[in-house]
């Protein structure tokens, strides 16, 4: 079985994700007389459409092609097309689309290059079913998105629901997006997505041919298949779904499914971290800095690790807190910044970077010295599961108590050295008392400067 048995990927397209797969949105009920807008970014130039009903854009390798009611906007290198009607605009940043009843209004960077009106009534897609589908989802979008009403994700999947039994492709698409994900009051339900995209995916939309990916990959409600898999993971990959590039990255860097080779992985990454994938980005830096799949590169890695805790990753911020902890070519050793950098993944959740944090306090590096604040960290990676805490905590614990110990306490330990806590004379004699105690304990006692050997407990009990 091969993707061709599932697509029809005449050429590489790029579908606008969930929440831009209908560029422009039909407007709910209650709210005729105004024009509802959106942009999307295709290729570096920013394209608005204002107006219109049932709409779609891909992407090709010099441009992209839209369609609005049936009728196609080809915008190939600086060349832009209507209706056959085509003129050069040269080099542009953003093209703006104005529908009004039925005539078309192209905008280049503000200016009016092409009008056009069409006889009769718009015709939608030329379909009843299909048109009431389009804008069936169009309002899914809305209340996704909370354009114009109040955002609801129930009522979203109710009008994709709709739109998908009168054929749309598009929503089953959008479902699938919603239910592998999860939103808020919608947990993540797999096998449910799996359903939707083995809908959506035939039409190559790019959530769904990556869900399917995955779903081959993981076998979720059909036979696992790997060589399927990595075709659909490639698939949506080349049309720069940036899950699936990370995924790829992620099977050549356990080698469980394909042979092991970090070049490849490193590959993957860099792609998908390119086109803005905080995970990939964080990867990637991870692979620079352990020089995996490549030489290491310490103001590469720290360059990535930067892009990806922009966007709240907390492995990168960490990561970024070791390159400036450590240093390396073309990253000099920044003590202040990496303890800024722990602390900040410390905050949310990294277990290392608090222990590490801790380690600083101790230290006084990057910091000023306090071993309050060292405990109180050690104490937190300690909560979290670090192994090294609960011995490091004891020691500056110890430490803080031998800077500013209570008057006549004492550390003892056990035989054999074993410690086994701090305790005042009077408690020690209590503990020798009830017999918990033995002769032979050696007891380290605060002298007038140092600590020193006391000797035998029965010499200082007595």
């Amino acid at each position: 079985m091969t993707v061709t048995d599932f697509l029809r990927p005449l050429r590489t397209r790029l579908v606008a994700a969930i929440v831009g797969l209908t560029v422009a949105l039909a407007l709910p009920a209650g709210m005729a007389g105004a024009q509802s807008s959106s942009s999307v970014t295709v290729n570096g130039v920013q394209i608005t459409i204002t107006g219109g009903g049932s709409q779609s854009i891909s992407t090709t390798s010099t441009g992209a092609e839209i369609v609005i009611d049936g009728r196609e906007i080809v915008i190939d290198g600086t060349t832009i097309s209507l209706d056959g009607s085509s003129i050069d605009s040269g080099a542009f940043d953003e093209v703006e689309i104005v529908v009004e009843g039925n005539t078309m209004r192209i905008l280049v960077d503000g200016k009016e290059v092409i009008t056009s009106t069409r006889s009769g009534a718009p015709s939608g897609d030329g379909d009843d079913a299909l048109s009431e589908a389009a804008k069936l989802n169009n309002l899914g979008v809305a209340y996704y998105r909370g354009d114009g009403v109040e955002q609801s994700f129930e009522k979203a999947i109710e009008y994709y629901e709709r739109a998908m039994a009168l054929g749309s492709t598009i929503a089953a698409d959008n479902l699938a997006n919603m239910f592998w994900y999860g939103v808020e009051g919608i947990p993540e339900d797999e096998p449910r997505a799996v359903g939707y995209a083995k809908v959506a995916f035939e039409d190559d939309h790019s959530n769904s041919v990556y869900i399917m990916g995955m779903a081959y990959l993981q076998a979720i409600t059909v036979e696992k298949d790997v060589e399927l898999a990595l075709e659909l993971l490639n698939h949506a990959g080349d049309a720069e779904r940036t899950d699936a590039l990370n995924q790829l990255g992620v099977e050549y860097a356990r080698g469980e499914n394909v042979p092991q080779d970090d070049s490849e992985a490193a590959a993957y990454y860099r792609r998908a971290a390119d086109l803005g994938n905080h995970v990939s980005q964080s990867n990637y830096a991870w692979f620079r800095w352990q020089g995996r799949g490549g030489e290491k590169d310490a103001a590469e890695a720290l360059r990535y690790a930067l892009m990806s805790a922009e966007q709240g990753n907390t492995s990168a911020t960490y990561l970024a807190g070791v390159i400036h902890y450590h240093g390396g070519e073309g990253v000099e050793v920044d003590m202040a910044e990496a303890a800024r950098m722990f602390e900040a993944a410390a905050q949310e959740g990294h277990t290392t970077a608090a222990f590490n944090l801790g380690i600083m306090y101790r230290d006084g590096d990057g910091v000023e010295q306090n071993l309050d604040r060292a405990i109180e960290w050690m104490e937190v990676a300690l909560e979290r599961g670090h192994e090294e805490a609960a011995d490091e905590l004891e020691r500056l614990k110890a430490s803080r108590g031998a800077a500013h110990p209570p008057q006549e306490a004492i550390w003892w330990f056990a035989e054999g050295q074993q410690q086994v806590g701090p305790m005042t004379l009077n408690d020690l004699r209590a503990e020798m008392a009830a017999g918990r105690v033995g002769d032979r304990t050696l007891v380290w006692r605060k002298g007038m400067a140092d600590w020193a050997m006391a000797g035998s407990i029965g010499e200082l009990a007595q």
